[in-house]
């Protein structure tokens, strides 16, 4: 691994555990002491569903953040965006792979603590994500990557996989790259 390798890869790492800690940690465990003033649980039979989907959005998350450093030559922090809109792994199949995973664990995180507050979040931050996603970064990523995203848009979904993949994976160098513009978490450029 080149040093310009390692610093993007500890830079990216670096951000995950910002994100990760904040928002998938520190947030969902103080939902959930809201929990002591309601009284109330989550049924106990969810917490396997909770153990079970907990390592697979996980994996699904790390694997779809590792293609932005990987091949994407940058990171999901808005300041050093990946250079090229990437197309490979389960951005063929959903466009937003990484926020799939992260919600993913937010609601294992909820069933695994048997959780209401903690549920609640998990829907409150899927919403604030679906948001952020429609508003802010699919017109940023049309700007950065032009006509490519916009073929890849047409033709995978945002959320719900899709059965059939994106033809090849391919790497697109961005075609108006704009220094700054975020491509925090997005599924394909994720």
């Amino acid at each position: 691994m080149t040093r310009s390798a390692l610093a993007l890869t500890l830079k990216a790492h670096g951000y995950a555990v910002l994100v990760v800690g904040v928002f998938l940690a520190a947030l969902p465990l103080a939902a959930a002491s809201l929990d002591r003033l309601t009284g109330r649980a989550l049924p106990a039979g969810l917490a396997v569903v909770g153990g079970v989907l907990l390592p697979l959005a996980g994996a699904l998350s790390y694997t779809s953040f590792w293609l932005f450093i990987a091949r994407g030559r940058g990171t999901a922090f808005p300041t050093d965006p990946p250079r090229a809109l990437v197309v490979l792994g389960a951005y063929r199949y959903v466009r937003n792979p990484m926020y799939l995973g992260n919600l993913g664990i937010a609601l294992a995180e909820a069933l695994l603590l048997r959780s209401p507050g903690a549920l609640v979040y998990a829907v409150l931050l899927s919403a604030a994500t679906h948001l952020y996603v429609t508003r802010v970064e699919e017109p940023a990523l049309e700007a950065r990557y032009g006509e490519a995203y916009r073929r890849y848009r047409r033709a995978v979904p945002r959320w719900i996989p899709s059965r059939r993949p994106y033809p090849t994976g391919l790497t697109l160098e961005a075609t108006r790259a704009a220094p700054g513009q975020s491509t925090w978490g997005q599924g394909c450029a994720s």
